[in-house]
């Protein structure tokens, strides 16, 4: 029999009152330490405070007392990915389905999972087959929208999510997967309308947040052409973008270095400026325009804390770039154009920082920022002091730092 703090933390929790739900669970828990439930429903009201990592132990102790629960290991699945554990979430949710074969939710978070991976045929699969179960269930149905986009069914995905707009219009997830359909699909202004509707029935919704923070960027010409560029990438699996990448740079490399070898110095040059322009924009587009947004009547309030102090970072860079080359220009320091090319790869784990959100990573991608930081900004100074062969080292050190990072950003990547 269900004890009285039981049924007031489930009552709290399906009121989305987590911090409320916890005391009753905890008092639960107090009350009978054997009991699976009060666990899970602690770990449920952890999740709802974004208490994530803490989430798990009563996770998992609610599994250990009832380990043949399929409901439990389902949960078990939610919190490994909102720990961004994708391979236990997984395996957890495999391991749910086997016990019961018609959860839509585990069928869902599968197919986000094969997202992930850009594995859209799996994941259009996975989405199918959880509708197949519960015709209304929106996390499949937001999968399938996803996954039909990234195959180029983009009609299919809006009529999918129009039939479960219609079916239930006051549903924020709904809203926002038709704004990122819109927002593929170019229709920008449609796009920033549905992530401003999702974020009308749910405010604190962040992805929607960014999702409108994009869609009023994409107003931009320049803005645009990254974007397309960036979805063109997301629809290729890991290894594909990884070829494209590092083709796209040895390829300039081999056209650059013959260009030398036939005496075409000023076309190697251009060569290397447009490919290392191209590479700055790619990692730099989002913050920088973030900054436009900052006199945005709409935008200033859809950018997060993090999105701001990004953009302003960023900001800084482009202008110590600025700044080293105006000073070089007006003095004729040829190391101040080895100082500007600090100061640009000093902006890219800035730009990373913006999408990196686990804290053990965080504080080393800060530990990387700073140091880059002062390197380039020492070897700036000295240059102005006329100290060139000093400079020079810590300028080096700075170029390598961001070189390195290139190379090393996925691992920050959440």
């Amino acid at each position: 029999m269900s004890s009285p703090n039981i049924e007031r933390a489930q009552l709290l929790l399906e009121q989305n009152r987590g911090k409320d739900a916890e005391e009753y669970a905890r008092l639960a828990i107090q009350e009978n330490p054997d009991a699976a439930l009060g666990y899970l429903f602690l770990s449920s009201a952890l999740i709802q405070q974004d208490k994530d990592r803490d989430a798990l132990d009563p996770a998992q102790r609610a599994l250990s007392l009832e380990p043949d629960n399929p409901h439990i290991h389902a949960h078990l699945a939610r919190v490994h990915y909102h720990c961004q554990d994708w391979k236990k979430a997984e395996a957890s949710a495999q391991q749910a389905l086997q016990m019961y074969p018609e959860d839509s939710d585990m069928f869902g978070l599968l197919a986000y999972l094969a997202a992930r991976k850009a594995d859209w045929e799996k994941s259009l699969e996975l989405a199918e087959t959880g509708l197949r179960f519960d015709s209304d269930h929106v996390l499949c149905t937001n999968a399938r929208a996803n996954a039909l986009t990234k195959l180029k069914r983009a009609d299919d995905a809006q009529d999918s999510l129009d039939y479960a707009l219609k079916r239930d219009p006051e549903n924020p997830y709904t809203h926002f997967q038709k704004g990122n359909t819109l927002l593929e699909a170019g229709k920008y202004d449609e796009a920033a309308k549905h992530f401003c509707e999702a974020l009308r029935l749910a405010p604190d919704f962040e992805e929607a947040k960014e999702g409108l923070v994009e869609a009023l960027k994409a107003k931009h010409f320049v803005y645009s052409l990254f974007l397309k560029y960036i979805f063109f990438m997301s629809r290729l699996k890991p290894g594909v973008q990884m070829a494209i990448v590092f083709g796209g740079y040895f390829a300039q490399r081999f056209l650059s270095d013959s260009l030398d070898s036939s005496g075409q110095h000023a076309a190697a040059n251009a060569v290397r400026i447009l490919y290392g322009v191209f590479a700055f924009f790619t990692w730099t587009a989002s913050s920088l325009f973030n900054l436009l947004l900052f006199i945005h009547p709409m935008g200033r309030f859809a950018l997060s804390g993090r999105q701001r102090k990004v953009a302003a970072g960023v900001g800084a860079c482009v202008l110590m770039i600025l700044v080293s080359l105006g000073v070089h220009f007006t003095t004729q320091l040829d190391g101040l154009l080895l100082s500007a090319l600090a100061f640009a790869t000093c902006s890219l784990p800035v730009a990373a920082a913006e999408h990196t959100t686990t804290p053990g990573k965080l504080k080393l991608l800060g530990a990387i920022i700073v140091a880059q930081s002062l390197c380039a900004i020492g070897a700036f100074a000295i240059y102005l002091g006329g100290n060139p062969d000093k400079a020079d080292g810590l300028a080096s050190i700075a170029i390598l730092t961001g070189v390195a990072f290139t190379w090393l950003s996925a691992f920050f990547r959440n």
